[in-house]
Formats: C-alpha cells, sequence, structure tokens
C-alpha cells in the first residue's frame, strides 16, 4: 500500500510537470507564489482527506517553490471549509481538497454560499471508496450484523446529514431492510472511528 501511494505521487507530480513545465509562462507567473498558500481541508485532522493532503504537499511545495499552509475547517461535511474556500479572492493563494461528489450534493441539498461549478479544478489525485466498519466487540460476522439490523435500532456514524457515507448507509439499510438506524454525524473519518462503539 505504501509503495502504490508514492508511486501513485510521483505519477501524479510527472503528470503535473508534463501538463504545466516550468519554463512555460510570462515572467509574472514564475515569481508565483509570492507568499504561503493556504490549502484548505474541508474535514478534521486525521481524516482521509487529510491524510491525502499532508502527503501531497510536501512535493507540492518542491514543484512550486513556495510554502503551503494545510488549513483544517471541519464540519457540516465539508460546507464549512468549502464556504471559506468561496469567500477567499481568487488569486491562486487557496486550494481546497474538495471531494466530489460531496460538494455537490451538498450544494442541491443544503443552503451553501459556494457553487461548486465557479471553481477551478486542478486535478484529481485519489478515488475514495466507502466501507463499512463495525465494533468487533459487537458484531462478529456480516450476516450477525445485518440480523441485528433487522430486529432493533442502530447508530450510524457518518460525515453529515446528506453525505455520500450517509447515502451509502440509506442505501444498505433499506437494501437489507432494516427496522431503523439512528445517523450520527462527526466532522471527519477519524472522528467517526475513534467513537466507533
Amino acid at each position: 500500500m505504501k509503495r502504490k501511494t508514492g508511486e501513485g505521487i510521483l505519477l501524479i507530480l510527472l503528470l503535473v510537470l508534463l501538463a504545466f513545465p516550468p519554463t512555460l509562462g510570462s515572467a509574472k507567473d514564475r515569481d508565483f507564489p509570492k507568499k504561503p498558500i493556504r490549502f484548505i481541508v474541508p474535514y478534521a485532522a486525521g481524516s482521509g482527506n487529510d491524510i491525502q493532503t499532508r502527503g501531497l504537499t510536501p512535493y507540492l511545495e518542491k514543484y512550486i517553490g513556495g510554502r503551503i499552509v494545510i488549513e483544517n475547517r471541519p464540519g457540516a461535511d465539508g460546507r464549512l471549509g468549502m464556504n471559506e474556500a468561496w469567500k477567499s479572492p481568487p488569486d491562486g493563494y487557496t486550494i481546497i481538497n474538495a471531494g466530489m461528489p460531496t460538494p455537490l450534493i451538498n450544494e442541491k441539498l443544503f443552503p451553501v454560499n459556494y457553487r461548486t461549478k465557479e471553481f477551478t479544478h486542478l486535478y484529481a489525485w485519489s478515488q475514495d471508496n466507502i466501507c463499512l466498519v463495525v465494533n468487533a466487540e459487537v458484531f462478529k460476522s456480516t450476516q450477525e450484523f445485518l440480523r441485528e439490523g433487522r430486529q432493533r435500532t442502530l447508530a450510524g456514524g457518518i460525515s453529515g446529514i446528506g453525505s455520500v457515507s450517509q447515502i451509502a448507509g440509506l442505501s444498505l439499510a433499506d437494501a437489507a431492510d432494516f427496522k431503523q438506524v439512528n445517523w450520527v454525524p462527526f466532522k471527519g473519518g477519524a472522528e467517526t472511528m475513534t467513537n466507533l462503539a
């Protein structure tokens, strides 16, 4: 896993170098950045987005020849961070790790200040898969978990109401004919895992 991640980052950097060779652009462009770049992570420290961003940042700093400051803005399934990025000046000094389709879903379901289509997409460097994790002390098998879900109310940790994780959970609960799930929103996957009981 570690080797694949390193190879993936190197491939991304190679593609960026091929797409935007350092010799292209005006003298003004080559002077960028003149100050640190703010990299907003719309989830808590230790979340998947945070780990991705922290792994990629040293390579980006080396490539651009400047400093990048990571700023976690967790809450509301990424809406707080997206709104923060939206209100920043569009000068290239604020970027955000916004994993799709979450910002689009949030834009359709909740009042937000941003419009996803008006952000400039830079690069997609990862693919996230959703998985179900349960406390091994409570459920010993998938069959036991599914049986319990049909017989009693369960609690489900999610990254926010209307989030991709909740939509996946709702789909599972519906397909498995669960009695009821009480959804508990957290600021990110790391906090959800810590509270797994």
